[in-house]
């Protein structure tokens, strides 16, 4: 059985993943503009924020053992073309959203001052650590993952191998996890980041490996893995460990089930291909403004997050798509903007 996709290039679960996950991302930033109460934020927050971030890592990791673990890695132009693709956008967005601040700082439009008056050493510091905007540390945090490919595709080649150096290296970052979030303290550190997204690269090269017991079980292990990770996680006492299990029985759950619904994936494959659009577009310019709208609505906090996390995952997505259709727009997000022959841009690793 070969991977399931509709396009040549790509697989649509994976677009579908993506799909369900950059809107969980948008949900996460969306709760930080909306005072919800306690009960319903906790279940929105495990929900979302267990394996948003994590399913980009993983994908990443599956779609890299996918095409490399078949072709030699030509390592410099994975390098140029994993600079295109993610510190082009990095460093053009950084630039606006920095350049937004600013003009929102010198305008009075919010209190906190972050760019306007501050030394261009704590600028850079805020920009690095995304304390401008809170998505751009998982663009560096992925690149410096990506410095490692050939070593990782090599633990790839042998599954067992990679099992057992993810199972070491998540038991190594549960213990050394607290010192490093002590030294990268400031904002979302991108090398902290790093070190905690390479465990889900790790996880999606190894089940590259199990590609089609994935899309024949998927259907039913899917939903057995994501409704025991959400009874764990409100019946069973917390632990670090017990968190862990916990997030990945959920994120490899999620995983499995798109890759075991085959072709009825309705419109997420059509919307996973826009991530990049999304992830980079909706926060925080987007989510402000429809912060400041909703909130002379007369409604509920639990409508007011409603509408927000729709209405700036719909705007993204409609403004990504605009985009697309303008000549070179999608160098935006670090892509050339060619397309094959159906039309469907390849997986972009």
């Amino acid at each position: 059985m070969s991977p399931r996709g509709t396009a040549p290039g790509r697989l649509d679960y994976v677009d579908s993943v993506r799909a369900v996950a950059i809107l969980m991302v948008v949900a996460i930033h969306a709760l930080g503009y909306v005072d919800i109460a306690r009960a319903p934020r906790a279940v929105i927050s495990f929900a979302t924020s267990t394996i948003a971030v994590p399913v980009f890592f993983l994908c990443d990791g599956f779609l890299a053992a996918q095409r490399f673990g078949s072709r030699e890695l030509d390592y410099r132009q994975h390098l140029v073309g994993s600079a295109r693709r993610l510190l082009l956008p990095w460093a053009l967005f950084s630039l606006f959203y920095a350049a937004a601040r600013f003009a929102s700082e010198s305008l009075g439009v919010v209190p906190q001052v972050l760019v306007a008056g501050q030394s261009p050493g704590t600028v850079i510091a805020n920009v690095y650590a995304s304390v401008i905007a809170p998505q751009m540390y998982f663009l560096l945090s992925l690149f410096l993952i990506r410095l490692a490919t050939p070593v990782i595709m090599k633990l790839a080649a042998s599954p067992r191998l990679c099992a057992a150096i993810l199972v070491l290296y998540a038991f190594a970052y549960l213990l050394v996890e607290p010192a490093l979030a002590g030294f990268f303290s400031y904002g979302l550190d991108p090398v902290l980041h790093g070190f905690w997204g390479l465990q889900f690269y790790l996880l999606g090269t190894l089940l590259a490996a199990a590609t089609n017991q994935i899309e024949a079980w998927g259907g039913f292990i899917g939903p057995v893995f994501v409704a025991s990770s959400f009874a764990a996680r409100f019946l069973a006492p917390s632990s670090p460990l017990t968190d862990t299990l916990v997030q990945y029985g959920y994120l490899v759950g999620a995983f499995a089930f798109f890759a075991g619904l085959g072709k009825r994936q309705w419109i997420l494959p059509s919307i996973g291909q826009e991530t990049m659009g999304i992830y980079l577009l909706h926060a925080p310019v987007v989510l402000k403004l429809l912060d400041v709208a909703v909130d002379r609505l007369p409604v509920s906090p639990a409508a007011q997050f409603a509408l927000v996390t729709a209405g700036a995952f719909s705007i993204s997505l409609a403004v990504s798509k605009v985009l697309s259709r303008i000549p070179h727009g999608r160098m935006l997000f670090g892509e050339l903007g060619t397309k094959t022959r159906t039309g469907a841009r390849a997986h972009r690793v």
